[in-house]
């Protein structure tokens, strides 16, 4: 718990930090954007973005490609046609 509560007051007073810069204007916004700015950003990027790119790849490839997925054997150390291609071990 007190790793927890090191980690928390570390990063409360950085975000803290950033959040009085931004407020006292010590640099421009386009060089030093808020927290709020930064997180919209990421926000927007990544789940906007990234996300829909993810998931449409994946869509398309499971009606194009066919769901593909591992067979294994009991063991679950080689696939089932592993002999097919050379691979017992």
């Amino acid at each position: 718990m007190e790793r927890f509560a090191r980690f928390a007051v570390f990063y409360g007073v950085l975000i803290g930090s950033w959040f009085l810069l931004v407020k006292l204007k010590v640099w421009s916004p386009n060089v030093f954007p808020s927290p709020q700015g930064v997180m919209e950003a990421l926000w927007s990027g990544f789940v906007g973005v990234s996300m829909q790119r993810v998931l449409l790849g994946n869509s398309l490839s499971g009606i194009f490609g066919g769901w593909s997925w591992p067979r294994y054997s009991g063991n679950h150390s080689q696939p089932k046609d592993a002999h097919k291609f050379g691979d017992v071990h």
